[in-house]
């Protein structure tokens, strides 16, 4: 067997990242320059175009020593070299962003005091019931047939595989061993449901009407469709490997297993990346006022551009002011609702792992 496939598509998850990041400056909105505010002049201007220039070149050659690393790590056979390279990568291009942040600052221009509201509540735009409730009948379902044959499972089953294909580490025949993945899978499932509620009733639009606001409204379900299909991948790829587990000891294509997620971000990057920040790159999305809003946040209550934090804002999601999406108000109580899910989640996992044999 050969880590070829493994090292093919774990290069290609880099590459996409990297990409994703080398764009990024051009995606954002036209007043948000490496999330500060700015006059949209800038970008055109020589101090600009010097900012984004350093930024990418710095951010080629971290891609460069991540693939190296990657390329090294597992060829050697290393398991863990898929998430090492990756790690390495978005650490490296952490940094950069941040160095770049902090050339923009002194070019920070005030946010307008300008507000716009709404005047009728905001209505939910998931997508519909019987959609939302097809991972869970997945996964529901096969755990009823996994107890319907409980006799047929082995004494012990394979739950891991390398990079070539072969099982390294086993599980007995437990509630935990058997349903240990599926029981992640929910949960994992039920917190991207939960968030995808959370980002159609608790979040602020910059614009409440105009062409701008019909953008941001797409681009809002774009999200949640996104959130969902992430909910289809994370569903069908444990149960997959449920069902492979208890029925068969041999080596299962670990490059199909890798490919869906791959197939998934490439997706979901291509989607940000083509609507741009919160919609601004559709037709229509920006005014002809030319007025310097940024995202109607003030920069002080962005930590290093990234976090978040105003109690005096009731919106619980907010646009993201460098990549995509939406992110947490950190100061907002229903932050720490979210954070203590998603640790849940993460103790869950090793919680389940004691279950196995190695």
């Amino acid at each position: 067997m050969t880590v070829m496939p493994a090292l093919v598509v774990g290069l290609a998850l880099q590459l996409l990242v990297g990409a994703f990041a080398f764009l990024l400056p051009d995606r954002t909105r036209p007043d948000l320059f490496f999330a500060v505010t700015v006059d949209p002049g800038i970008r055109g201007r020589l101090e600009g175009r010097t900012i984004v220039a350093r930024y990418r070149r710095e951010t080629a050659i971290v891609i460069a020593l991540a693939v190296v690393l990657l390329a090294g790590v597992v060829r050697a056979g290393e398991p863990w070299g898929l998430a090492a390279g990756l790690f390495v990568e978005l650490a490296g291009l952490s940094a950069t962003y941040y160095r770049a942040h902090r050339r923009t600052l002194p070019f920070a221009a005030a946010s307008t005091t300008v507000r716009e509201s709404a005047l009728e509540p905001g209505t939910a735009v998931l997508p519909a019931a019987w959609v939302q409730a097809g991972p869970f009948a997945l996964l529901a379902g096969l755990a009823w047939y996994l107890q319907a044959h409980w006799n047929l499972i082995p004494e012990q089953f394979p739950v891991h595989w390398n990079l070539a294909g072969q099982p390294d580490r086993w599980a007995s025949r437990s509630v935990s061993g058997v349903y240990g993945g599926l029981i992640v899978s929910g949960a994992v499932c039920l917190l991207m449901l939960g968030l995808s509620w959370g980002i159609a009733r608790w979040t602020r639009p910059i614009n409440v009407s105009g062409p701008a606001a019909v953008s941001e409204r797409r681009f809002k379900r774009a999200m949640l469709r996104l959130l969902l299909a992430a909910e289809y991948v994370v569903s069908g790829i444990f149960a997959v490997v449920s069902w492979s587990s208890v029925h068969s000891t041999r080596a299962i294509p670990v490059w199909w297993l890798l490919t869906a997620p791959l197939a998934f971000v490439a997706t979901t990057m291509l989607v940000l990346l083509r609507m741009g920040q919160g919609g601004s790159r559709l037709a229509g999305a920006v005014s002809g006022a030319g007025a310097i809003v940024g995202d109607r946040t003030d920069d002080r209550h962005w930590k290093a551009g990234v976090f978040y934090v105003n109690g005096d804002d009731p919106a619980l999601f907010v646009e993201k002011r460098f990549g995509g999406g939406y992110t947490i108000n950190m100061a907002h109580p229903g932050a720490w609702l979210i954070l203590g899910a998603i640790v849940a989640v993460v103790v869950l996992v090793p919680w389940l792992a004691r279950a196995y044999h190695r």
